[in-house]
């Protein structure tokens, strides 16, 4: 084999292993609408540091501006942002940094409001960096374990659960989703339940669980990061945020009821498969790989132990000019 063809294949190689990675702070916060001061939370939004996206429930509608100049203070980068329109008082918010960032489509899903409730909010965003696409969606679901907001909770999680089943993109999910998982081990509510069934979403569980809301009568976690399958490629991880006298009188009624959740994900974590078909030429996609879904992942394996061999060879030749 010519060594410039070798060269070229490692050199592919090289740049699928560094320029298709990316780290995405996410920050997801109920920042308790009409229990709060309102500049205190701009505050301490504008203290975080960091953070691309930020999804917020219990946004007044008067309030939505103010956090997200908060958000974008000491960023250096411009942020947008889409609001809800559901929730009456108690509005969805997402924000997004636009340096990074671009917005493709957004996504309001009126059919999983349920009546009062508020309808879950997306936006699917594109990196300026390499081109992925992804969704990220903010939610609040009904509080309330009997009656009928337990059974309109529970249908809001399996309308949740498909549509992120359904996504050919990594999806992102966050909010206050009223699950009661008692700390330690759970099990959470039958909403819960219905969320990760199957397996097909995943909760990005912190590694230290620590209750959410400052109910005494609760020790639980009610907000929640969740991912589809290829967002959980992306090696995500997450920290229940817990500041000093969070939850303390007399400072309360200034502040939250709620921790905030982050959430990080590296990109470039997410599939080497998904890297280098991405390298490839798409006219070689189109003309060679099989319509089927199965035939198409042999394909592409099949090229991937070809480049395998092909730096095998590349490695030996080093060795033996090494020897030389």
């Amino acid at each position: 084999m010519q060594l410039s063809r070798m060269l070229l294949i490692f050199g592919c190689l090289l740049f699928v292993s560094t320029a298709h990675s990316e780290e995405i702070r996410v920050l997801a916060w109920n920042v308790e609408s009409g229990g709060n001061d309102s500049d205190v939370i701009a505050q301490q939004l504008a203290d975080f540091d960091g953070y691309d996206l930020i999804g917020l429930s219990e946004v007044r509608k008067k309030n939505a501006i103010k956090y997200v100049v908060g958000a974008a203070a000491g960023e250096n980068a411009f942020f947008k942002y889409k609001r809800g329109k559901t929730g009456g008082a108690d509005r969805l918010l997402l924000i997004w940094n636009s340096h990074k960032f671009e917005k493709t489509a957004e996504l309001e899903m009126h059919d999983l409001k349920m009546e009062n409730g508020r309808a879950p909010l997306a936006v699917r965003l594109k990196s300026k960096a390499d081109g992925k696409q992804f969704w990220f969606m903010v939610n609040h679901l009904y509080r309330g374990n009997s009656g009928d907001n337990y059974g309109k909770r529970k249908r809001q999680a399996i309308g949740l659960r498909k549509w992120m089943k359904e996504q050919n993109v990594p999806t992102i999910v966050v909010g206050d989703f009223n699950f009661d998982y008692d700390i330690p081990n759970g099990p959470g509510n039958p909403a819960f339940k219905e969320m990760v069934k199957g397996n097909s979403v995943k909760w990005v569980r912190p590694r230290t669980l620590i209750k959410t809301n400052a109910n005494t009568n609760y020790n639980s976690v009610l907000d929640f990061v969740f991912v589809n399958g290829k967002a959980n490629a992306w090696n995500p991880k997450s920290t229940i945020i817990v500041r000093e006298g969070d939850f303390d009188e007399p400072k309360s009624p200034t502040l939250s009821d709620h921790r905030p959740v982050d959430a990080v994900f590296d990109t470039g974590t997410s599939s080497p498969l998904e890297a280098i078909v991405e390298t490839l030429p798409r006219s070689r996609l189109t003309d060679s790989v099989p319509s089927s879904e199965s035939s198409a992942q042999t394909e592409i394996l099949q090229r991937i132990r070809r480049l395998k061999k092909e730096l095998q060879e590349l490695e030996q030749l080093v060795e033996s000019m090494g020897r030389n």
